[in-house]
């Protein structure tokens, strides 16, 4: 018998949800431990730690002196418009790994990457599809995710940090099949990034890179995906659970994260999620609004 979406949600949230833009929240580049994802809670993405990621723009965090030193913080970026990113403008990386750049210079751009949480010594990296000739493109998201575990896209800034504070939440449309899964947005911000001097960004200490998953958390929030394309629209005032920091400061954005959580109890197999990212931007008001 399937538990109820509440019920799902409350399971998924393994002690504390791993976000995780960043493939380990801070450092998307792969490896064992890097951005696999964005935060570290047990049941979403992960920064460092258990999870491990590919591509995206930030550096890979390791317990260096400099980061487990000081706390450094961005300068935001008002950001140029409410476009994030339509995909027309999408380059995949030359690498082939499933990553690639989004956006374009008058506007926001940034990387993406790739995490999952670390089963049996390895993660589970989602592929992503893109077909640039087709009249309007999307990015095509595809993973099996294991049970009891997530996997998940994030989109990381190329500013250190966005003021997107003139915007009440975000708009993106997500379609087709979760195998079971729960899909959660994070959004990633300064105050719950994991410090990192290299990029002048992030204000979450941390000293451990074992436990800077549990202490550096992405606010996030759940929310389902129809069958056929159509608009989300999350408020930022929705978005909680963050570590230090529960709710999300627009002033200080760094980055956001898509994330599919298989949930152990509530399914026979693993997760098979397949699905379409499209038209992601800022609102400047929520429905009912």
């Amino acid at each position: 018998m399937r538990l109820t979406k509440a019920g799902r949600v409350t399971a998924t949230l393994l002690g504390v949800m791993a976000s995780g833009l960043a493939s380990g929240a801070c450092g998307d580049s792969g490896g064992a431990s890097g951005r696999g994802g964005s935060g570290g809670r047990g049941g979403s993405g992960g920064r460092g730690g258990s999870t491990s990621g590919s591509g995206g723009a930030g550096t890979q965090m390791v317990g260096d002196a400099a980061a487990e030193g000081g706390i450094v913080g961005c300068t935001p970026v008002p950001v140029p418009g409410a476009a994030i990113t339509d995909f027309s403008t999408y380059t995949p990386s030359a690498s082939a790994d499933g990553t690639g750049s989004w956006g374009s210079a008058s506007g926001l751009s940034g990387t993406t990457f790739l995490y999952g949480e670390a089963v049996d010594g390895g993660a589970v990296l989602p592929t992503t599809t893109f077909d640039g000739t087709a009249a309007n493109p999307n990015l095509g998201i595809h993973v099996e995710v294991p049970l009891g575990s997530f996997a998940g896209i994030g989109f990381s800034f190329d500013n250190a940090c966005s003021d997107a504070s003139i915007f009440r939440g975000i708009t993106f449309t997500m379609s087709g099949t979760l195998g079971g899964a729960q899909a959660r947005m994070l959004v990633e911000t300064d105050a719950d990034y994991p410090v990192d001097t290299a990029a002048n960004k992030g204000r979450c200490p941390w000293t451990d890179p074992a436990t800077k998953a549990s202490r550096c958390v992405p606010p996030s929030k759940t929310f389902d995906v129809p069958a056929t394309p159509m608009p989300t629209i999350l408020g930022f005032g929705g978005f909680l659970m963050g570590v230090p920091a529960p709710g999300v400061d627009s002033r200080q954005l760094v980055g956001l994260q898509w994330q599919f959580e298989c949930p152990s109890f509530d399914a026979d197999v693993a997760c098979a999620v397949d699905v379409t990212l499209d038209d992601v931007a800022f609102v400047f008001a929520l429905p009912g609004e």
